[in-house]
């Protein structure tokens, strides 16, 4: 499972240093509290404060219901912050995303039109966060649980790949929303997005 992390304050000197509302807290030990119970929940996160705190508080949630079902917190994963992790130049990155705008910087991004040395290709980027999460589901045994917190910029370029569809055309992503990713077998991967009470159709990926 990949989602957005819980709503969070918009008041701080910098967009990384932003941390959870009380509403935020709430929703997201709620979110954990509706998880199924039958298999242990491992939580990993991208390392800005509002990820980790939405993973500690799904895994709390979680654990008030189901208390002899382990939930763990794995901790922070680098590649969860697509932006910095595969930026190229993150100077220039940072550059052009304020030049134009994080859409419109997303947009180029997406369709291969930023200049050569500025980022990862978008589908190489895709690809390798799914080989990372595909690792996570084959590293434990037996039924499990994995929940990657994220970021919504991150989640919409891994939807429009794996999903179709410009993200310009479709909902933005909300906080605790994202995507279900289920091993079927070693090889294949079937996926479903929510978004705002919308479900998609499942897709073999």
């Amino acid at each position: 499972m990949l989602i957005r992390h819980s709503v969070c304050s918009r008041k701080a000197a910098k967009d990384d240093d932003r941390l959870l509302t009380a509403e935020g807290h709430e929703l997201a030990e709620h979110f954990g509290s509706l998880l199924p119970s039958g298999a242990p929940v491992f939580l990993s996160h991208s390392p800005v404060p509002r990820c980790r705190e939405t993973a500690i508080d799904i895994a709390r949630g979680f654990s008030r219901h189901n208390p002899d079902v382990p939930a763990t917190v794995l901790g922070a994963e680098p590649w969860l912050a697509l932006f910095h992790h595969f930026s190229l130049d993150r100077h220039s990155m940072e550059m052009r995303k304020g030049r134009v705008g994080a859409k419109a910087f997303l947009r180029e991004w997406l369709d291969g039109k930023l200049l050569t040395g500025i980022m990862h290709p978008a589908s190489e980027v895709v690809e390798s966060v799914l080989d990372r999460v595909v690792m996570a589901l084959r590293t434990h045994k037996g039924p499990t649980l994995h929940i990657f917190v994220d970021h919504d910029f991150g989640l919409l370029l891994i939807r429009e790949f794996l999903f179709g569809g410009k993200f310009e055309e479709l909902p933005w992503i909300g906080n605790l929303d994202g995507f279900v990713l289920l091993m079927e077998s070693q090889n294949t991967v079937r996926g479903l997005w929510w978004n705002q009470g919308v479900v998609s159709a499942p897709l073999r990926i």
